[in-house]
């Protein structure tokens, strides 16, 4: 069993790692879209988001969860708009970087598809990544973005690894006035057979007459796009994210886990920021 929403967590460090990942997995952990002049400011919100039990699943439920807002700059780690990343190299046009993303999973305890298997968990990722201007700034116009991140489960006791995935993508970024920022991005993913088993293998003493025994390979794991649009208006934060995730001709396509090639997840917040 994983880390659950507000009035199901047991410890604080669980408590703490769900705030981690909803921070990585909307890409809201930051946001700040003018300069404060102070090194970090924190917040907390709440956020409502939709979602289904996992990539492939046609079961969807909604969750009100608390939201971290952080925004953090020293010589080596920073969390902003450009999201949480430890700084290895950057210059105007390059950026080479920590990348850090999750993937929250829905209360898959009663799926329909899953009924008698092990729950799953929810999951963090990190790993190098490499981004590049194609136009504009690393704030302001197109990017490519190269991340390449071990996938890491997490539980009420423990972690543990569970595959590597590999990111590709083009991404935009735009500040508006009156404090919005935009950004968008899109991009295939690809996953070794590990990380495909954890959400799509069927082991044999888990087959039934309607879900026979499958066993998942590496490679294509499906077609990624999202928008995001946040605001920061005086000591609130507002923000807003749309993903769309297409798995036609993912090599788990055929897993009898996989219902639906359509992933769809949305959520909005609003935090309380506060400074130092």
């Amino acid at each position: 069993m994983g880390c659950r929403p507000p009035g199901r967590f047991t410890t604080p460090s669980c408590l703490a790692k769900y705030l981690l990942i909803i921070a990585a997995c909307t890409g809201w952990p930051c946001a700040a879209a003018e300069k404060t002049g102070q090194p970090w400011e924190f917040g907390l919100g709440l956020a409502t988001l939709s979602l289904a039990d996992y990539r492939g699943s046609a079961e969807y439920q909604s969750r009100l969860l608390p939201i971290p807002y952080i925004r953090y700059h020293s010589q080596y780690l920073k969390a902003d708009r450009r999201g949480v990343r430890g700084e290895i190299m950057e210059s105007d046009r390059i950026d080479f970087n920590i990348s850090l993303h999750a993937a929250l999973t829905g209360e898959n305890d009663e799926n329909r598809l899953r009924r008698g298997m092990p729950g799953l968990d929810s999951t963090f990722e990190i790993g190098p990544a490499l981004g590049i201007s194609l136009s504009g700034s690393l704030e302001d116009g197109w990017l490519a973005y190269f991340p390449v991140r071990a996938v890491i489960a997490f539980d009420r006791d423990s972690m543990r690894h569970i595959g590597t995935v590999l990111q590709p993508q083009l991404a935009y970024r735009h500040p508006f006035d009156k404090g919005w920022y935009f950004t968008y991005n899109a991009g295939a993913y690809y996953g070794d057979n590990d990380y495909h088993d954890y959400y799509y293998k069927v082991a044999p003493r888990y087959a039934t007459a309607s879900r026979p025994a499958y066993e998942a390979t590496s490679g294509y794991s499906g077609f990624s796009t999202q928008i995001n649009l946040t605001r920061r208006y005086g000591n609130f934060w507002y923000g807003g994210f749309l993903r769309y995730d297409n798995l036609e001709h993912a090599v788990f396509e055929n897993s009898p886990l996989v219902e639906t090639t359509d992933y769809f997840m949305l959520g909005f917040g609003i935090s309380r920021v506060f400074g130092p």
